[in-house]
């Protein structure tokens, strides 16, 4: 079999799978009823396109030609954000997040890290194309990459992110032992892959450990992210829905396992992303969706190595980046990792070429329909922005049915779910509220939405719907004092003062952090009750 042949098949089977990852997430999206599943469509239209487009490219042009052209867009990238980086440092220019100085064109140092070490395998290469006898027509690449790898080695460790530090070491590593100086002096001494083993070793234990209590966090996160994969392994809970299945899981588990150490509970909590892409696509749609997506990109590393094409360490860097991580939650990364695999799906095929083809002329028309609700979803996230200050300081001048017209686009926003059920609730209409909280419950881990349930149904009397949602609430982040509060503040109003003195007693025991005033009032007034109550019942008892 030829190797044009084993590529082609290759090739095929990549773009199979892609289309397979992609069914099998509309499967599971009709399955689990998500809402306004074309949102979801929408938003991923414009990497569609990228994809099909580079596909295209790669299969009609030169494909060293094209890659130079990514390999410098890389390079300029790089600089770019090294360049906002260090304006950061210097003051210079604003950072993204309010707890760190360096973030880059990110909301956190993390991705910002990732970004630079994703850019840095994709240029490294390049600058070992250096030759001194070449003009500088043909230096400017390696001069270019080489000044941007200078500048983002430098920066990469200030951003303090180990797993951007583990997937550029992984990266640079392959190539550094694809050189054939540094194979030939490995074969003459064994020992060396011993030493190397056992600095990897250290330094990966070195790099657990300087950051304990967030490698716990991850750790956490991963057990429980695997639970919830067990609970639906065909069918996933939906794309857009991991989260919401992950609340439902760790609020069970706490509830039905233990005894849990302290460590564990403080441990727990509410993350915005899953930190492990493979896993994400695991609570998404099942067992078959983790597989596929490891599939991809396994295929698409083979291909890139046979081409050996500098791509291969960037979409290592970005697979190892992602194992712990959160990069296609990004449209950086997702454009990145969209690119990399129309290159690696590029085929001088006939037919190939043909599908290629039209598959960039069916992206550009799906695009093209979806630059409406893309509109309408920006538009909606600018008004929920506004919103969340009206409604903080009860200006009244947006009401729910500001909210109800945008709720097509923004039914996959926890933020706007939220902030929608608490103006509901505002305006007496509780049946309404309790129905936006339990969306927003199906997309996030939050116990904020069973808390905002809980108090629509303590509203109407309902108590014993309102302490099933409390209850949900505690068990999703144990350490969380606001969900007790809440249900012992039901019992005192509704006269049960034994279940009141034994929930305050509970929250009596919580540790809380003395920074947050809210908390520290909620416990000072759970103390107080208990005393009351307790001296209350030592007197009838008399």
């Amino acid at each position: 079999m030829s190797i044009q042949s084993d590529d082609r098949k290759l090739k095929i089977l990549l773009l199979v799978s892609l289309a397979l990852l992609a069914g099998l997430e509309a499967i599971s999206a009709l399955v689990n009823d998500v809402d306004s599943p074309f949102l979801i469509v929408a938003d991923l239209s414009p990497y569609i396109l990228a994809f099909a487009v580079v596909w295209a490219l790669a299969s009609f042009t030169d494909g060293k030609i094209l890659e130079k052209v990514i390999v410098t867009a890389a390079s300029l990238a790089l600089l770019y954000e090294c360049g906002t980086g260090v304006m950061q440092i210097f003051g210079k220019a604003s950072s993204g997040n309010l707890y760190y100085n360096l973030t880059g064109d990110f909301r956190n140092p993390g991705p910002y890290g990732g970004f630079i070490a994703v850019m840095l395998a994709a240029i490294l290469p390049a600058v070992s194309g250096y030759r001194k006898d070449k003009s500088l027509k043909h230096n400017a690449l390696p001069l270019l990459a080489g000044f941007a790898s200078i500048i983002g080695i430098v920066l990469l460790p200030a951003t303090l992110s180990r797993t951007a530090l583990v997937a550029f070491g992984a990266a640079a590593l392959l190539y550094i032992l694809r050189i054939e100086q540094v194979r030939r002096f490995i074969g003459r001494r064994k020992w060396v892959i011993g030493a190397a083993a056992l600095v990897i070793l250290s330094v990966s234990v070195i790099l657990f450990n300087f950051k304990r209590e967030s490698a716990d966090g991850r750790l956490h996160i991963w057990k429980i992210e695997t639970m919830t994969m067990a609970q639906k392994p065909l069918s996933g809970y939906g794309p857009g829905m991991a989260l919401g299945g992950y609340g439902q899981t760790q609020a069970h588990y706490f509830q039905t396992s233990g005894p849990f150490s302290q460590e564990e509970i403080r441990t727990a909590g509410v993350p915005e992303f899953a930190f492990n892409e493979y896993l994400r696509f695991g609570m998404e749609c099942g067992l078959p969706g983790l597989a596929l997506s490891v599939l991809i990109l396994l295929l698409a590393l083979v291909l890139l190595h046979r081409r050996k094409s500098p791509l291969e360490y960037a979409l290592l860097a970005l697979g190892v980046f992602a194992s712990a991580s959160y990069p296609l939650s990004l449209w950086q990364f997702r454009l990145v990792l969209a690119i990399i695999l129309g290159f690696a799906a590029g085929s001088r095929d006939r037919a190939m070429s043909i599908c290629a083809s039209a598959s960039a002329l069916l992206s550009a028309i799906l695009l093209a329909l979806s630059l409406g609700t893309l509109s309408s979803v920006r538009e909606a996230a600018r008004f929920e922005k506004s919103a969340k200050l009206s409604i903080t300081f009860g200006s009244g001048d947006i009401d729910s049915e500001d909210f109800a017209e945008r709720l097509p686009y923004m039914s996959n926003n926890a933020h706007f779910l939220y902030d929608y059920a608490v103006l509901l609730r505002k305006e007496k209409k509780f049946q309404e509220s309790i129905k936006i909280a339990e969306m927003g419950s199906r997309i996030s881990a939050d116990p904020v939405f069973n808390i905002a349930a809980g108090q629509s149904f303590a509203d109407m009397k309902q108590y014993a719907q309102a302490e099933e949602q409390y209850r949900k609430a505690y068990y999703k982040v144990p350490c969380r004092i606001t969900p007790l509060f809440h249900l012992m503040q039901m019992h005192l109003d509704k006269g049960d003062d034994n279940a009141a003195l034994e929930v305050a007693g509970r929250i009596s025991t919580m540790q809380v952090n003395r920074k947050v005033r809210m908390m520290v009032k909620m416990k000072e007034k759970a103390v107080h009750v208990r005393d009351s109550l307790s001296a209350a019942a030592q007197g009838n008892n008399l």
